[in-house]
């Protein structure tokens, strides 16, 4: 829907991520096997966006003003409570990582083992410490790329070493990226319910091989119940929280 009170909201904001949901479905459902169906999502994506541009506005004056990388373009500094809480929020991106290795390795029959698991943190420390250099946030396995591969089939990792090649190489043409970027919000959202809906559904497929004795049960209950808890915190509780800076 948007935000009340801005451009667009709620109804082109709506069409554009149900037209979004739409195309991408019927592509891969009906598409044929090759470009048609595994780049469901990108011509989704495509779709919604003239869909957007054609009863909206894009703003593309960002495309215009966009600059090459620089090294460190934010300074250096050590802030030692910062440090603290990025180790914390890393352990938990290793864990995410690891769950989606595993998720990814079942579909295949393939197994994580040892020396795969830790070539796979080691390669995302690699690659969040190269991307800050030059300004960028630091990265974790995103979800929505295990949805890709589940949607497109395609899960061959020379494919991804060349598309990273190929991403690196595009993140030197900065106006290509921001262009990239343009892209409305609603019509990622859209994508977005069919990558984290997949999923979610292969998560719930994948638990079905997991022995569920006391201490898993008692494992996943846990932070499944303090997860959703934390989502209604009251503000006075949140007030006293201490700033990251």
């Amino acid at each position: 829907f948007g935000t009340a009170g801005t451009a667009y909201y709620p109804w082109v904001n709506l069409l554009s991520a149900v037209i979004t949901i739409v195309v991408a479905a019927g592509f891969m459902l009906f598409g044929k096997k090759g470009l048609m169906k595994r780049g469901a999502l990108l011509w989704a994506i495509i779709v919604g966006t003239i869909f957007y541009a054609i009863l909206g506005h894009i703003d593309f004056s960002s495309v215009a003003k966009a600059k090459l990388p620089k090294i460190m373009p934010y300074g250096f500094g050590v802030n030692v409570g910062v440090v603290i809480l990025m180790l914390l929020a890393y352990l938990h991106s290793v864990s995410e990582a690891l769950g989606m290795y595993s998720l990814i390795a079942g579909w295949d029959g393939q197994q994580v083992d040892e020396h795969r698991a830790n070539g796979g943190i080691f390669g995302l420390a690699v690659g969040n410490i190269v991307g800050t250099l030059v300004g960028g946030c630091p990265t974790t396995t995103y979800p929505e790329n295990v949805g890709i591969i589940r949607a497109t089939g395609v899960g061959s990792r020379f494919a991804t070493l060349v598309m990273g090649i190929i991403a690196i190489l595009l993140g030197f043409f900065p106006k290509l990226g921001m262009l990239i970027a343009v892209i409305p919000l609603p019509v990622l959202n859209g994508a977005t319910v069919i990558l984290f809906g997949m999923i979610a559904f292969s998560g719930v497929q994948h638990l079905k091989d997991v022995e569920w004795d006391d201490m898993n049960v008692i494992t996943a209950a846990v932070p499944y119940i303090i997860a959703i808890g934390c989502m209604f915190l009251p503000a006075d509780f949140t007030a006293m929280l201490p700033s990251a800076g």
